[in-house]
């Protein structure tokens, strides 16, 4: 798997494929996931408002969900998203359509 996302672009549209790894990852580990739980993984690599825009264009991008509003607010994978395969070689299809 390693060498076929090392043969990958650095970037799939505007997003960076490490961070559409990142995100992917949080999912992988739960089914939701809180900005909290972003911010850890991003571990200062990005800003916490760089990653919450980060959030609301993968939303528009229809790959996640927003569930409830506030300091509430889970994210989850679009019904489009299979959690039995990579889940960032499904973002990087979908978004390369």
């Amino acid at each position: 798997m390693y060498y076929e996302i090392t043969k990958q672009p650095a970037y799939i549209k505007e997003y960076r494929l490490r961070d559409l790894q990142i995100v992917a990852g949080c999912f992988e580990k739960a089914e939701y996931v809180n900005m909290k739980d972003f911010v850890a993984a991003f571990n200062n690599l990005l800003s916490r408002g760089q990653i919450k825009y980060l959030i609301l264009k993968l939303e528009e991008e229809k790959l996640i969900e927003t569930i409830g509003s506030g300091r509430s607010t889970r994210y989850k994978l679009n019904n489009s998203i299979n959690v039995e395969r990579n889940i960032t070689e499904q973002f990087v299809e979908q978004l390369s359509k």
